[in-house]
């Protein structure tokens, strides 16, 4: 369905859902739910998507630190500046690969996971 830009569309949903002691996302078990949303126009389906999601709590405090979902845990980071001299400050991936890799025990986390997403620039590269 195309929609002018100088339209607007009211949406209606036709269903809500809840859900019952539902299973928290966490580092160690990162548990996802999938959403399917079917967009429909004069009875016939024009859209489809599926949406992947977690549930989980989070809190601050300021002598504790950081919780998720009620466990404690120290968030460890790297701090990663472009600092490949010449090839500027755009993301080269063989660059990367090359730095020092941060993905050990008392770091690695974050890196571990950044490394296993998969993105549009790796895809386009054949990486």
């Amino acid at each position: 369905m195309d929609v002018p830009h100088d339209w607007s569309v009211e949406l209606t949903p036709v269903h809500s859902a809840g859900v019952n002691d539902p299973a928290l996302w966490s580092v160690d078990t990162p548990t996802l739910y999938h959403l399917r949303t079917d967009i429909v126009s004069d009875d016939s389906v024009v859209d489809i998507t599926t949406t992947g999601f977690g549930f989980r709590y989070t809190t601050f405090d300021p002598d504790s630190g950081f919780s998720l979902n009620g466990q404690y845990m120290k968030i460890m980071g790297v701090d990663l500046h472009a600092t490949n001299g010449p090839l500027g400050a755009a993301v080269h991936y063989d660059a990367l690969e090359l730095a020092p890799d941060a993905a050990d025990e008392e770091h690695g986390r974050q890196r571990a996971a950044d490394r296993a997403q998969p993105t549009r620039a790796r895809a386009c590269a054949g990486v």
